[in-house]
């Protein structure tokens, strides 16, 4: 699915006992719990309310690719895999919903973000940026950005990235082209008519 991505602080995760990069939500979890019993003045994920990573849990557990339409605040259909990507398939009437509910109330009930997380509105990545919290989630091509600037204000934070295909590794896709991208019609006119 085209969701962000999820930062981590790979120095944290070093202490943590991860030596490797993440690649599935268990270590993630594992990841969150070290922040939680080891750095008391941390959120382990600071997240707000309108943060989305169900389309991601879908990525990492199934064969199922992103639609290129919008069926609301999460994604609902997918195509059932690469080699049936026009049939249309929805991980909502499946396992995958169940174990991502199942694992997101765990999360919630061990502490991992704030207990009135539907309200919060704080800046994730402002307090990822200030140590106090070991998560963020975004776009890929937030991360090459991001470390710089995590490097110069955590020095030594070593940021990471958990790619949702890294799971599985069989259902990253190359972006179009034209992703996020904006046109202008050949004929278009400006307020003043140029």
């Amino acid at each position: 699915m085209g969701q962000p991505r999820i930062f981590y602080r790979g120095d944290w995760a070093k202490e943590a006992g991860i030596t490797e990069p993440i690649k599935d939500w268990e270590g993630i979890g594992k990841y969150l719990q070290f922040i939680k019993d080891t750095k008391p003045d941390v959120i382990p994920w600071d997240a707000v309310a309108s943060t989305s990573i169900w389309g991601g849990f879908v990525q990492s557990y199934t064969d199922m690719l992103e639609l290129p339409m919008s069926t609301g605040y999460l994604p609902v259909f997918a195509a059932k895999s690469y080699d049936e990507k026009y049939t249309a398939a929805s991980p909502v009437f499946e396992d995958t919903f169940v174990k991502f509910a199942e694992m997101m109330k765990e999360w919630a009930d061990k502490g991992y973000w704030r207990e009135d997380v539907l309200n919060n509105k704080n800046d994730t990545r402002a307090s990822l940026r200030a140590g106090l919290t070991g998560m963020d989630q975004h776009h890929t091509q937030t991360f090459s950005g991001l470390r710089v600037t995590m490097d110069r204000d955590q020095p030594g934070s070593e940021l990471q990235m958990f790619p949702f295909a890294r799971t599985r590794g069989n259902n990253l896709l190359e972006l179009s082209i034209t992703h996020g991208g904006t046109s202008v019609g050949a004929r278009s006119k400006t307020r003043n008519g140029r």
